[in-house]
């Protein structure tokens, strides 16, 4: 049909022009979602169930198992993210970060520029990265396949975090705070001291180096960002900080901060010099040293020498105290190279100690003394004549592996190293084991177990008190089963041996054999289990440390009480996180 057969009125025409336009109008519509919404990620370690709100208007929501969340409606300001769990580490996250309006990344760096008042400019400046990388967009931690997208970026981000880390950690243990407010409040100050070094001095970089294998952490940035954190934390009026304050009374910053920072600035230096090639490296990296507290504590137990004002008086100490956290820290090392290395730096801290004493007229510290270590830090999986170690480093670390299901005969190989007269009492035990991206779990909780100690060792024995409780869920996340195990534990007695180059022996295929028959597992699921899977445990009652003197860190696990109670039997202790990789 022409034009010229037919003749509508305009007014008529504009309807049917609307009409015919119509449909193709919303579909080419974007939907409002897709208009206002801001995703982006968390990063400290992609963090798994972190709250993050939006400043502008309180908007909270949570990250998914990769760190990722999404604000429906966008969001118009600063952006917080706290709590959740790194998922390279297994544990809790107890600092904050922050990060400016429009950010999709937030992490350390943007940390930074939000507390600190840093553009990315000189965050990029000072790190060495080059100036075509978006801090504001980009994820540190994004995976190409097995390895990282940036390499990087991902080693100087960890670099940068694990400073701030081992700040808050240093001022939370050293003030005998646990506080979880008291440790972002921690966290913060850190940043922004961290900023302000680097805002008032940008010709002295924080990172130096060609490549990323050579860089090297600027020793008297890390020093200027300690001395700074904790004189400003000490003049805050900020409630959350007040017990921090009051632990800190007679710390001197000049002297925490010469103490502290060579190691600090050698560990976090780890990331680059060992920067990994695969994400699976960068996890076992992250294990190994984002969890140690070895300088935590170290700086702890000399506290009495913080109070010197002349802070090159521990000058010493600090130099030993490097080579302990540098032993605990070197991925490279074999776990006998470890504990070889850290004896000797025990040593050396003694000798320290006593020249510290005497250039400061402060008393030195003692040792600490009445504790249980696993010799060495490690087991032995014996099967026949072959004997292979599991050390605690491996297990926090790139993960324990066994082969799976256990051979006939095997046995897991325990000493103790018992130092001084260690006090035990009524021990309870929980674990929690689940698998990476699935929803599967296991927990369990042990109570009533009696401990003595003797010159032959560590006697663990039941009693008409002793009781078991298990929780499971299954990989769906839609069955669960929750068993009294009580009955199962009524005839332990167990000696622990403590004595030089003895080793209690633990029959381990027979337990494996009696759970498939509590638990009736007619099908052979448990013995066709395999991959890695992520395991926390807890026990309270035992006063427990590494062999580098350093004590476990305190960690959480909640099992259901039943299947109609919301009710959980909560314990809290010296624990450790880690993972045990099932081959066939």
């Amino acid at each position: 049909m022409t034009a010229s057969g037919l003749h509508l009125p305009p007014s008529v025409f504009k309807r049917v022009c609307i009409a015919l336009a119509f449909p193709a109008f919303f579909t080419a519509c974007p939907s409002a979602d897709s208009v206002f919404s801001q995703s982006g990620v968390a990063t400290n370690g992609h963090l798994s169930g972190a709250t993050v709100v939006c400043e502008a208007d309180k908007t909270t929501v949570s990250t998914d198992a990769n760190g990722a969340y999404k604000f429906p409606l966008g969001c118009k300001g600063d952006i917080t993210v706290s709590g959740g769990i790194n998922v390279d580490t297994g544990e809790a996250f107890l600092g904050e970060l922050k990060a400016p309006a429009g950010a999709t990344a937030v992490n350390s760096l943007t940390t930074m520029m939000v507390v600190g008042g840093l553009t990315e400019a000189e965050v990029k400046t000072t790190l060495g990265l080059p100036s075509s990388v978006s801090l504001l967009t980009t994820d540190p931690a994004a995976e190409n396949g097995a390895a990282y997208s940036n390499s990087e970026l991902f080693a100087k981000a960890k670099t940068v975090q694990q400073l701030l880390q081992t700040t808050m950690d240093t001022l939370a243990t050293t003030s005998s705070v646990t506080d979880t407010d008291a440790k972002k409040a921690i966290y913060a100050a850190a940043a922004g001291a961290l900023a302000s070094q680097i805002k008032a001095a940008p010709a002295t970089k924080l990172i130096t180096g060609a490549t990323v294998e050579a860089s090297v952490v600027t020793e008297s940035v890390v020093t200027g960002m300690l001395n700074a954190a904790v004189t400003n934390v000490k003049a805050s009026t900020n409630i959350k900080l007040a017990n921090v304050k009051t632990g800190l009374n007679t710390v001197q910053p000049a002297a925490i901060a010469a103490m502290a920072a060579p190691s600090m600035a050698t560990q976090s230096q780890q990331y680059m010099a060992n920067r990994p090639t695969t994400v699976a490296a960068g996890q076992s990296m992250a294990g190994l040293i984002q969890k140690d507290q070895t300088l935590a504590n170290q700086i702890n137990t000399n506290k009495s020498f913080l109070a010197a004002t002349d802070a090159t008086k521990v000058a010493g100490l600090a130099t030993e105290m490097k080579a302990l956290v540098t032993a605990a820290n070197n991925p490279n090392l074999t776990n006998d190279e470890r504990q070889a290395a850290q004896d000797t730096a025990l040593t050396n801290i003694g000798t320290a100690q006593a020249t510290a004493a005497t250039n400061t007229g402060i008393a030195a510290p003692t040792a600490p003394t009445h504790f249980l270590a696993i010799s060495k830090d490690a087991v032995a999986l014996k099967t026949g004549a072959s004997s292979s170690k599991i050390s605690i480093a491996d297990f926090v670390g790139s993960g324990a592996t066994l082969k799976w299901p256990l051979v006939e005969g095997s046995e897991l190989a325990v000493s103790l190293l018992g130092v001084g007269t260690p006090v035990v009492s009524a021990i309870e035990v929980a674990v929690d084991i689940s698998q990476p991206s699935k929803s599967g779990a296991f927990r369990a909780y042990i109570s009533g177990l009696s401990a003595s100690m003797s010159t032959a060792g560590l006697r663990i024995q039941s009693s008409a008190n002793t009781k078991m409780i298990a929780w499971a869920c299954n990989d769906a996340g839609s069955q669960e089963i929750y068993s009294d195990l009580s009955a199962e534990l009524s005839n332990i007695d167990t000696t622990l041996s403590s004595s030089a180059n003895m080793m209690t022996l633990i029959p381990l295929n027979s337990a494996l054999e009696r759970a498939i028959v509590v638990t009736g597992d007619s099908k052979g699921v448990i013995k066709k289990l395999s991959g890695t899977f992520n395991v926390k445990l807890v026990v309270k009652g035992l006063p427990l440390r590494m062999s580098n003197q350093t004590p476990f860190k305190e960690d959480t696990i909640s099992v259901p009480k039943s299947l109609t109670s919301s009710t959980a039997q909560t314990l809290t202790g010296p624990g450790l996180v880690g993972k045990v990789k099932l081959t066939p």
